[in-house]
């Protein structure tokens, strides 16, 4: 290890040389970013809040209806995606998720759509295998 006076040394040298970056970093503070305006982050996250809603109905009804769910699964299973919408719709959600089906289960998207100005969706990933 270095005896001490070595890096005392080092790092006057250090402090008193030129640094050739040095203008560049001073750049970087001086950076200019646009004003920010918080409003469309809101409308998003309220918009969010409505489609975790959704989300959080077909969730409780997917959890607490043994029927429901094998039905569901059954109908995924048999690619027949006008009774997998409708299932969705008797649930009482608003916006309809995109329902994709793989073997090993369902992914379901919730997208604001037109009606939001596209700000946000959720995805939800449910395995049964």
């Amino acid at each position: 290890m270095m005896p001490h006076y070595y890096y005392q040394n080092y790092q006057q040298h250090y402090n008193d040389s030129y640094d050739p970056y040095f203008p560049y970093y001073q750049q970087l503070s001086y950076r200019q970013y646009p004003p920010i305006d918080p409003g469309k982050f809101m409308v998003s996250a309220k918009n969010m809040k409505n489609l975790m809603n959704d989300a959080s109905l077909l969730l409780a009804k997917m959890a607490g209806s043994r029927r429901f769910s094998l039905e569901l699964m059954s109908s995924a299973q048999a690619a027949d995606q006008k009774k997998i919408e409708n299932m969705i719709k008797s649930t009482g959600v608003v916006l309809v998720p995109d329902v994709k089906y793989t073997p090993d289960g369902l992914i379901l998207t919730f997208e604001s759509g037109d009606k939001y100005q596209e700000c946000c969706s959720l995805k939800l990933n449910l395995r049964w295998q």
